[in-house]
């Protein structure tokens, strides 16, 4: 069952916009090329169903190349020195 914790929870994805729960059915909207589309879960949806979905909507979105790209791009910001820095002593 999709509980109201487990629905709150799958806000927190950073490609998730928004959820809605009516009627007995579970929301899940999210951004595709300027598009917000949706995948929906009955309310006694299980854990493997919940998992799928997530998983649909991140390969719709091809979010695994947007965070190779993303973790690369960390990586050279880490790797900078900067220069000129000014460090104070407290006494």
């Amino acid at each position: 069952m999709l509980y109201e914790w487990i629905r709150d929870y799958v806000k927190k994805y950073s490609f998730v916009k928004t959820t809605i729960f009516k009627n007995a059915v579970f929301y899940i909207y999210y951004k595709k090329d300027n598009k917000i589309k949706y995948k929906k879960l009955p309310y006694r949806a299980t854990k493997k169903q919940l998992e799928f979905c997530i998983e649909r909507i991140k390969q719709d979105i091809n979010y695994y190349e947007e965070k190779k790209e993303r973790d690369k791009k960390v990586l050279e910001l880490t790797k900078l020195k900067p220069e000129g820095f000014l460090v104070s002593r407290w006494d």
